[in-house]
């Protein structure tokens, strides 16, 4: 721990008939690391309630945690003293420096944790009146009264004594490292919330502990998080204990799919379970060293994994709309003071300060923090005073509270009483045709940052001045840079899609049917590359879901399910091929050959769910509609025949499945429109049931289908590091791994 850092924590507090800012604030240009210490000893003296003595007897209390019983006092004052002496000579301490104090003790512990010394070293401060303050790091304003004058004074003593307090350069811990995608910079006009702030360093960082930061939408939890996140990535790794950072936004209202979509190391992976045990490894292994940062979870309501996210063993930050979590460090989002309001108000309004009238309008709102900047901005770009603003509020009904909401009600019911003053807003607000139908369509993509070249062939955009219009009346947010990027604020998404509700699915076909064509995947690609598509995709299906009826909408919920089918996902391809179905049902009749497609790909995907008679039901029914179609030598009948051999396998009809399997591949040999992709899979297929059947000479027949296999699979992708590559040769592998033969290599 930082001394440096405990002595600004205590700042503001009176010890020994003197305050330490005080005397920090003509001192500190002359305090260097040796002398911190001394000088703080001299001002708080020897008595035996004083914080030297305090300090030793927490070192003291803990040593004996870490020492076995019986073991004689010697031992356990030589380690309080070292440990003392240490912090008196260098001024402040790291587990480094006293695990190689305790090391030397080793054969004495109960167990060779530094860690643990630590942690037990940190409840005996906690337990303690005068220690606990001294330690809580950047808590400067205990008693919430400090003027921000005084806040910049102590930053600016804090950075001085952070630079005094470091190593030399060459041994200087490093910071902690991104894992995935840093979160977006904090707003330009952020406003610190500086208890809570520090309440969550406290229980993040010095007790290691996993918190929820709930409230109403748009209140600002994700910006404090963000400020938290900052503080804690300014900071040595051994100073906070953390040493790798992921930010998650929660999207697919599937925390897994989160985590795959958010880490760096995933996106290698095809398969989503794979990729999910890598993460979880990583959790384990890095435990409280990881902090991983879920932003803006909505609801928990059918996600198992959400629930108990407080059984991990890494620390976890969640910024909610519900409190419904449980092992989690609960802290609400409240709104700003009254000052801070009209201070960020005035930051986006230009026109004459009349703080009678901006008050009234604050009580119209209750001070919600997307809502201001929202009225500042239009209130501006309607170029009304003050009084005329107010007054035209009043007018079209606009009030955040009535009898059955207020902030102490539940928060489902005051968001959607915000959604409904956002509503009023939006017809206040100058805001041409083509704005609106452009904000329609960025209402129904994630909550998550886009660049202008992201999404231009998704919506109907002429040019990024269009965009700039949005930020510039508030309903959209950039971050001023030169490849600018924006977002959406997910309040203020579902205001709009609540003002077009009726019209919302005419004006977002354009983005359907741009994505749908996104999502293709040609001959060799795989559907793993498109899974950034996926948060985009998901939410557009969310929010429409009731409204998808035709063909397109169809052919959109099929590409969706082809990635989620090709990276391992399921249970998400199932329930879009199960919705693609009831649409192609109703709209091409139950008879028609796109019906059998997507029976096909529902039997398909059970089989890869292992759920087997499921997949023969689909499949039957599959074959019954094609085969009034096709003869039987038919291409779109022999794929079938393929996975139905496939079926009878695990099903245990080896016969049956075996002579499938041969007839599908003479008709496949035999036909010329067989392409190479589909005739390598099923001699893959083959070699694996003949692997996986195990009789007598059915390892040599496994290895002749697998060599064919890979001449066909050579030609279509060479030697380009491809998934379906990847896949084959993980398969081919495992025929050596069971003949015994573990040292032999592939053919080349």
């Amino acid at each position: 721990m930082n001394l440096a850092s405990i002595i600004i924590s205590v700042a503001t507090k009176e010890i020994a008939g003197f305050t330490v800012i005080g005397y920090l604030t003509e001192k500190a240009a002359d305090i260097g690391t040796g002398k911190i210490w001394a000088e703080l000893k001299k001002k708080i003296g020897n008595r035996p309630d004083s914080f030297e003595c305090r300090l030793y007897g927490a070192i003291e209390k803990s040593a004996k945690e870490y020492l076995c019983k019986g073991t004689i006092e010697d031992v356990s004052a030589a380690i309080c003293e070292r440990i003392f002496d240490a912090w008196c000579r260098e001024g402040y301490l790291t587990p480094e420096r006293i695990a190689n104090i305790l090391r030397c003790y080793s054969t004495y512990a109960k167990q060779n944790d530094i860690l643990a010394w630590y942690r037990t070293f940190q409840e005996q401060i906690i337990k303690d009146d005068i220690l606990c303050p001294m330690f809580m790091m950047n808590n400067i304003q205990l008693s919430g009264e400090l003027q921000r004058e005084q806040d910049k004074k102590i930053d600016q003593v804090l950075a001085l004594l952070q630079v005094i307090m470091k190593e030399n350069k060459d041994t200087q811990q490093k910071k902690p490292e991104y894992i995935s995608d840093p979160p977006t910079d904090i707003d330009s006009f952020y406003v610190d919330r500086t208890i809570l702030e520090n309440e969550l360093w406290t229980t993040i960082v010095l007790s290691g502990k996993s918190v929820l930061l709930y409230g109403i939408g748009g209140i600002g939890k994700t910006e404090t998080a963000k400020s938290v996140l900052k503080k804690i990535y300014s900071m040595p790794c051994d100073v906070t204990g953390i040493y790798q950072i992921a930010w998650v936004t929660y999207t697919n209202g599937k925390l897994k799919d989160s985590l795959i979509e958010a880490f760096y190391d995933t996106k290698r992976y095809t398969d989503r379970d794979k990729a999910w045990e890598h993460i979880y490894n990583i959790i384990q292994t890095q435990r409280e060293k990881l902090l991983i940062v879920i932003d803006n979870v909505e609801t928990v309501v059918q996600d198992q994994d959400i629930e108990r996210l407080g059984d991990l063993p890494c620390r976890i930050l969640v910024t909610s709309r519900t409190e419904q979590f449980s092992g989690l460090y609960r802290y609400p989002v409240d709104h700003l003071p009254e000052e801070d309001c009209r201070d960020i108000f005035y930051h986006y309004y230009v026109g004459d300060h009349d703080n009678y009238y901006l008050d009234k309008i604050l009580e119209l709102i209750e001070h919600h923090t997307v809502m201001l900047e929202l009225l500042a901005k239009t209130a501006n770009m309607e170029e009304k005073t003050l009084q005329e603003f107010y007054v035209l509020l009043v007018q079209k009904g606009f009030h955040m509270s009535n009898e059955e909401v207020d902030s102490h009600h539940p928060l489902l019911r005051a968001e959607k009483r915000v959604t409904e003053q956002l509503k009023i807003l939006f017809a206040i607000s100058k805001c041409r045709i083509q704005d609106n139908d452009l904000l329609c369509q960025l209402s129904v993509i994630p909550a998550i940052p886009f660049q202008y070249k992201s999404v231009r062939n998704w919506i109907k955009v002429q040019h990024k001045s269009q965009l700039e219009y949005l930020v510039k009346t508030g309903w959209l947010k950039s971050d001023g840079k030169l490849v600018s990027t924006y977002i959406m604020h997910s309040v203020i998404a579902s205001a709009i899609r609540f003002q077009n509700e009726d019209h919302l699915y005419e004006k977002c076909r354009y983005v359907i049917h741009s994505i749908t064509k996104e999502m293709e995947c040609g001959e060799q690609e795989h559907g793993a590359e498109k899974s950034y598509l996926i948060p985009f995709s998901w939410s557009i299906s969310d929010v429409l879901w009731n409204h998808l009826c035709d063909e397109q909408d169809a052919e959109f919920l099929t590409n969706l399910a082809y990635i989620y089918y090709d990276i391992g996902n399921y249970d998400n391809a199932y329930q879009f091929f199960q919705r693609a179905l009831e649409i192609d049902e109703r709209v091409s009749g139950p008879n028609s050959i796109i019906v059998s497609s997507d029976y096909y790909n529902l039997a398909d995907v059970s089989y890869n769910m292992y759920q087997f008679p499921e997949s023969l039901s689909y499949l039957r029914k599959a074959l019954a509609i094609r085969k009034k179609y096709y003869s039987s030598d038919n291409i779109e009948v022999v794929l079938l025949i393929k996975l139905l051999a496939g079926i009878y396998a695990k099903l245990n009809r080896l016969d049956r499945a075996e002579a499938l399997y041969f007839w599908a591949a003479d008709k496949f040999e035999r036909n010329p429109e067989t392409d190479i992709l589909q005739l390598s899979t099923h001699y893959s297929d083959m070699a694996s049931f003949f692997r996986e059947r195990g009789y007598p000479g059915d390892y040599d027949k496994a290895r002749t289908y697998y060599q064919k296999a890979e001449r066909g699979l050579k030609q279509i992708y060479g030697d380009k590091l491809h998934p379906e590559m990847a896949a084959f040769y993980d398969e081919y592998a495992l025929l050596y791994h069971n003949m015994g033969k573990y040292s032999c290599e592939l053919p080349e």
